[in-house]
């Protein structure tokens, strides 16, 4: 078996593994809550405004502060609503798994893929 059947085999494995599974159920319930999908766009556009609003050469200090307050209540509407809680917790099962998998097969050739504080992976420099 080549490698790249191996890794269409750890794709697929991947795919039927309760982490993954439970996150794409997380996300279809939160594309069919229409609450929880209008405060994720009321949310991710204030948030463009304020980018947008400070990105002016002499932003109002006033509505950037007004659109900080709106995104804080925001968030914290999310992050008490269950089918965003639930969402938020899958999606990290699944990164774990996939940090798993990651180390796993940087142990298995040898490999320390870890970057450095500024985030450059010297290793691969000096040998």
């Amino acid at each position: 078996m080549s490698v790249i059947d191996q890794a269409r085999e750890l794709g697929i494995s991947l795919a039927n593994s309760p982490e993954f599974m439970r996150m794409k159920q997380a996300q279809a319930a939160l594309s069919q809550d229409e609450a929880v999908s209008g405060l994720l766009l009321e949310l991710n556009q204030k948030k463009q405004e304020l980018l947008s609003s400070l990105a002016e050469d002499s932003p109002n200090t006033f509505a950037a502060a007004s659109l900080s307050n709106d995104i804080d209540r925001l968030s914290d509407q999310l992050k008490e609503n269950p089918i965003f809680a639930e969402l938020v917790e899958s999606e990290g099962a699944f990164t774990s798994l996939i940090m798993a998998v990651d180390e796993e097969i940087n142990a298995c050739i040898g490999s320390d893929n870890r970057p450095s504080m500024d985030g450059i992976n010297y290793n691969s420099y000096i040998n």
